[in-house]
């Protein structure tokens, strides 16, 4: 797909751990980049019982 590295880096703030994250073509095919694939990475990633400000929240 044009456009797209197939690169995302997951960088924790609270250690600065980096992670590299490969995600299959389909993905990002199916998800058209951007906010599709930001809201993916989110419902994936998330712990949704996790307080909104508490180190445990996902910043997309």
């Amino acid at each position: 797909m044009k456009g797209n590295t197939g690169k995302i880096a997951i960088i924790n703030l609270a250690t600065g751990a980096v992670e590299n994250l490969q995600l299959p073509e389909e993905t990002y095919r199916g998800f058209i980049g951007g906010s599709g694939l930001a809201a993916k990475l989110f419902w994936d990633r998330a712990d949704f019982s996790a307080e909104p400000l508490s180190p445990e929240a996902l910043l997309i």
